[in-house]
């Protein structure tokens, strides 16, 4: 039996929440942080540069109902 389902979803033209994206991906690779070598990219992450980022490409969010 499933609990809750997924859903995803493209990010519309007017997404404004890229603090909160950039803050999960923060929070996603903070394990690995001291533990890879090079360091994660995510460090260079900005929440300008996510912004740009989607403007030149298909964002995707996936959603637990």
């Amino acid at each position: 039996m499933l609990d809750s389902l997924v859903s995803v979803a493209q990010l519309p033209a007017d997404f404004d929440r890229w603090d909160e994206v950039l803050a999960l991906i923060m929070r996603a690779f903070a394990a690995m942080d001291g533990v890879i070598d090079p360091p994660s990219s995510a460090h260079r992450l900005t929440v300008e540069n996510l912004r740009d980022k989607a403007r030149q490409e298909t964002g995707f969010a996936a959603l637990k109902d």
